[in-house]
């Protein structure tokens, strides 16, 4: 038993050094924030109920990792050291009891609450000024995106995340490459000083803000409910700060306790970190589906196996577009890092391509839509793939339904999207051509339609037959294509027949038409379901004054 223990221990010291050096040194950690406590915490337990096998090396006593070898190593004079952490309202007053027991108290002492800062912690030493300030390296959220797409732009290697990049700015060898990062410092305390700069932290806070220096915003000073109310209310409002937090820093304010309180071997014992459920985690990709929605946009989506993140497990992601896969290279099997911030639907952010088994294939971008088979089509000016099925589409069925039978469109009244959904349920429409083949009877044994109200919704139908060229061109749905364009489009052409026939150049010599809109006008008539359809509601009767041509059985020239 005691070996298995101490197997356990060395096992799991040596897990957490390989990830050490991936955060703090590559700046590319393989596990998410909660996974990386919950190693170190069962460590702390282990050491604790163990004490015989614990390592002086442990990384339970040691702060970081092996800094890069293209740096000098420094002596702080002070310490910089890490912080425990507590995850919930029980740990944050288990801190607090353990703080009044040293202290011998019956009351807890004052504290402060400060936002804890998801970056780099950095000591500046003024050589020739009185103090040392330490803080925080941050790259705000919107910064973060446009150096990301700059780097995109010119095909170079993107972060993670904000903190990945100001950490891994900041370990930059050239300085003019650091000096074009876009990176933030807010101080949160002091290491060596030549003289007093107050007597607790918020005072001393108070005076590195009255140097000029930036200090981390929304101090909060209280007792135990202040600051687990101030907790809440910064929970509540992370996703809304300009940069990324990680949880909430308590301390004791009065230095003189601080003092008396002293460190552990890594840690102050007068300070606690109270971490928000972590927005990253790390787990396997067990597949990536194809999904088609309601507009005809074609998606991946990630299938995963359930990870716990952001404070609900997931199993699902988004992959955005195939552009974004390609750029990940994301595969089936493959280690991915999983970020949920909020409500944001959760997405893949990177890929563990170093821990990818052999044998693995890129994914295919589809060339056919997976629920019609029609073909896929992708404008020159966008990344999302598209179904050009938009008639006949199961996918796409109710929402082109609902435009078809829309009032600037066919102006079918009494035909909502309530009823359509039905319809569809009970397989009594598929197309727009089945609107015309219904009966009365047939939508008098549906729920809530009466004799009446079915004969009512049957003559609005039949009406709908005598409409105009540009409104059924219009209430065919075809991208791009809205009330104005159909208009010139039906007076331009004239017949529906040389409309179909148009090739790209012809269409493009249209007003409004450029070469998108050809495109996506090309593409659809080009789909025989689309043109049998078209058919299949003139065969029926919808028809318009001026109608000289017959649609063309075979497929146009291109």
């Amino acid at each position: 038993m005691t070996d298995s223990i101490a197997q356990r221990i060395c096992e799991l010291a040596a897990e957490i050094r390989r990830h050490d050096y991936n955060y703090h040194v590559l700046d590319m950690p393989t596990i998410g924030d909660s996974q990386y406590d919950f190693l170190m915490a069962e460590l702390k337990r282990l050491e604790s109920d163990h004490p015989e096998f614990v390592d002086p090396n442990s990384p339970t006593r040691r702060v970081g990792a092996k800094p890069d070898s293209g740096f000098e190593e420094v002596m702080h004079r002070v310490p910089m050291l890490s912080l425990d952490n507590v995850f919930d309202s029980d740990g944050f007053r288990q801190f607090v009891e353990r703080i009044k027991d040293r202290l011998d108290q019956t009351d807890a002492p004052r504290l402060t609450a400060e936002p804890k800062l998801d970056g780099l912690a950095l000591s500046i030493r003024y050589e020739q000024g009185v103090l040392e300030v330490r803080g925080e390296v941050i790259m705000k959220k919107i910064d973060f995106a446009s150096m990301n797409q700059r780097l995109l732009d010119t095909s170079e290697k993107t972060f993670v995340n904000p903190r990945n990049a100001a950490a891994g700015s900041i370990r930059q060898l050239d300085p003019s490459i650091v000096a074009t990062r876009p990176l933030s410092f807010y101080a949160y305390g002091l290491g060596e000083v030549s003289v007093p700069m107050g007597e607790t932290h918020s005072e001393v806070m108070e005076a590195i803000k009255h140097l000029g220096i930036p200090v981390n915003p929304g101090l909060v000073v209280g007792g135990l409910d202040e600051i687990e109310k101030a907790y809440d209310i910064l929970l509540a409002e992370r996703d809304e700060l300009p940069y990324e937090i990680d949880g909430m820093v308590v301390k004791i304010d009065a230095l003189t306790l601080q003092n008396q309180l002293g460190f552990v071997a890594r840690a102050p014992r007068f300070a606690t970190a109270w971490k928000f459920p972590a927005q990253e985690a790390a787990t396997r990709l067990l597949a990536i589906d194809v999904q088609v929605g309601r507009t005809g946009a074609i998606t991946p989506v990630a299938r995963l196996e359930p990870v716990f993140v952001g404070g609900v497990t997931v199993s699902n992601a988004t992959l955005h577009n195939f552009e974004e896969v390609v750029r990940l290279d994301a595969r089936p099997g493959d280690i991915v890092m999983v970020r949920r911030a909020g409500d944001v639907i959760p997405q893949i952010v990177r890929v563990m391509a170093d821990e990818r088994y052999e044998g693995s294939s890129p994914v295919s971008i589809p060339l056919e839509c997976p629920v019609c088979e029609s073909p896929v089509e992708r404008a020159d000016d966008e990344a999302v793939i598209r179904c050009s099925g938009g008639l006949i589409c199961r996918a796409q069925r109710l929402e082109h339904l609902k435009h078809f039978v829309s009032r600037k469109a066919m102006d079918i009244d009494g035909v909502g999207e309530r009823l359509l959904e039905i319809l569809i349920e009970k397989e009594l429409v598929t197309t727009p051509a089945d609107l015309y083949r219904l009966s009365s009877e047939s939508l008098e044994v549906l729920d809530r339609m009466g004799a009446k109200s079915a004969q009512n919704v049957i003559q609005a139908i039949m009406q709908s037959k005598k409409t105009t060229f540009s409104r059924f061109l219009y209430a065919l749905g075809i991208r791009d294509v809205g009330e104005a364009t159909a208009r010139t489009l039906a007076n331009k052409f004239g017949e529906l027949d040389r409309l179909v026939s148009a090739t790209r150049d012809e269409l493009m010599d249209v007003e409004d038409v450029g070469p998108v809109v050809a495109f996506n006008i090309r593409t659809f008539f080009e789909v025989d379901r689309n043109r049998a359809v078209i058919r299949e509601l003139m065969d029926l009767g919808v028809h318009w004054p001026s109608n000289l041509g017959d649609l063309p059985r075979d497929g146009p020239d291109v």
